[in-house]
């Protein structure tokens, strides 16, 4: 499993929660809270925690993902209420563009992991009541003009404009389309 792989962390805390080993399944539950803990306030957890770009957002998708498997709803509704202010408004143009990804070398790429981590995000805001689907930040960005932006490029519908220095496989980027779709 890679850790900037939303849909795979998803995948795997669905399967752990069928152990059959209770006692494995507790032990596992203590590694990941504190695994938790040091991304909460360790300094490599805080430095990624503060990054404006998808190192931020793979920050928030890792520990709501993990603070949901081991119960710590506190963290997960903490985070989650923080997501508007903190990842979309900053990462969204009001026009959907990603931010801070079109200007790297692997634009597509980093273009489509944003996409699809918020696209998770959200999923997971429903379990909790959080409605990021239909957040507008003050300048007009969100998840769904970044979606409505992506989404010709997800279905090859267009041409990619920006920098893209080596091939993307663009299964990398389906649950963004399956979740949006």
């Amino acid at each position: 499993m890679r850790a900037t792989d939303g849909a795979n962390r998803l995948r795997a805390v669905r399967t752990v929660r069928q152990f059959p080993v209770d006692a494995d399944l507790a032990a596992l539950k203590r590694w990941f809270s504190t695994y938790v803990d040091w991304l909460l306030t360790s300094e490599n957890g805080i430095a990624e925690s503060e990054a404006l770009n998808n190192h931020g957002t793979a920050w928030s998708l890792q520990t709501i993902v993990f603070a949901a498997f081991v119960g710590r709803d506190d963290v997960v509704r903490r985070l989650l209420a923080e997501l508007p202010e903190r990842r979309i408004g900053p990462q969204v143009a009001p026009n959907g563009m990603p931010t801070f990804e079109l200007n790297r070398t692997q634009s597509f790429h980093y273009s489509t992991f944003i996409a699809d981590m918020f696209c998770l995000l959200a999923k997971l805001g429903e379990r909790y009541g959080v409605d990021l689907w239909s957040y507008e930040s003050a300048h007009g960005g969100s998840i769904v003009k970044a979606m409505k932006w992506m989404m010709p490029y997800l279905r090859r519908e267009k041409a990619w404009e920006f920098e893209q220095g080596w091939p993307y496989e663009l299964e990398q980027g389906v649950s963004a389309v399956v979740l949006w779709d």
